[in-house]
């Protein structure tokens, strides 16, 4: 087998014309130099240089130097790489998150992220916490960021904020001229648009006992637009209550007081994560605490 320091060696002196300068730039004696090209051209069953001087390459020489160079490069590049990964300056995360965290948080922490790594891709979408779950199970994505998973998930849960639930309706609505939080006895005439999140909300199986059509819109902008028609009302995490006009929210109270959710990390236990996305998932936990004071509750 030619061992990769070999052909290093034989590079060094084609390039640098002898032997004695090849030695320096590669910090080694002479002696040493000498020796690998000794056993290098025994090796091959040939003469590499033309001369005891190396001055020159033989045509077998010429030969072995193209694909010698050739080989040193593609290493050197493959090395650069396996560091740059390690760096977590390169490779690839898939993440998944709840749509409040898709729309307050990730914007940012995508933003200052790939300032300083560049070659890293990402690959975000959008889920409720039971699809996001089911994604982070199978492997599917490295992790996501939504509410505490069901138990017997094989999924690690760590909290990052806390967010409480509100009544979204369009401006106008009565619902606003009751000047008081708003709780399930007061639905039981409106059209409520269930969603992704409704579902996680303790109780709210009393929301069955409400009276007209029933609607589930999973997509945050079909949702919205809905809403703002006056077609009906929803409940949504305030942090994924949208920016702007047209709409109104109110708080949604349950038997004790307002309801929160738990919003945080889901990784499969025991997954390996490569060393981009480890770096992604710890930088949006700095971009969080920073926010902490507006953020939870």
């Amino acid at each position: 087998m030619i061992k990769h320091e070999a052909l290093k060696m034989f590079v060094a002196v084609a390039e640098a014309g002898n032997i004695l300068h090849a030695a320096e730039r590669r910090g080694r004696s002479p002696a040493a130099v000498s020796m690998s090209l000794k056993q290098l051209e025994e090796h091959i069953g040939g003469a590499l240089f033309d001369g005891d001087r190396k001055a020159k390459l033989s045509n077998l020489g010429e030969h072995v130097y193209a694909i010698a160079r050739a080989e040193i490069d593609s290493f050197e590049r493959a090395t650069e790489s396996i560091r740059a990964f390690a760096r977590n300056e390169v490779g690839r995360v898939n993440l998944a998150t709840v749509p409040s965290i898709g729309y307050r948080i990730m914007p940012r922490a995508i933003s200052s992220f790939l300032e300083t790594r560049p070659e890293v891709e990402l690959d975000l979408m959008d889920a409720d916490t039971k699809s996001i779950v089911s994604l982070v199970e199978t492997g599917a994505i490295d992790f996501g960021v939504g509410g505490r998973p069901r138990q017997g998930a094989q999924v690690e849960f760590e909290r990052l904020v806390s967010d409480r639930f509100v009544v979204l309706c369009g401006e106008g609505h009565r619902l606003a001229e009751l000047y008081k939080p708003i709780t399930v006895a007061d639905l039981k005439h409106e059209t409520v648009i269930a969603n992704g999140s409704t579902a996680v909300i303790p109780g709210s199986d009393l929301l069955a006992a409400r009276t007209g059509p029933r609607l589930m819109v999973r997509n945050m902008t079909s949702l919205i637009a809905l809403v703002r028609q006056g077609i009906g009302v929803t409940i949504l995490p305030e942090l994924a209550v949208p920016l702007e006009t047209g709409l109104t929210s109110l708080p949604f109270h349950g038997a004790e007081g307002a309801i929160w959710r738990d919003i945080g990390l889901l990784q499969k236990r025991g997954a390996y994560l490569a060393p981009a996305a480890v770096a992604f998932r710890d930088h949006l936990k700095e971009i969080v605490l920073s926010d902490a004071g507006t953020l939870d509750g």
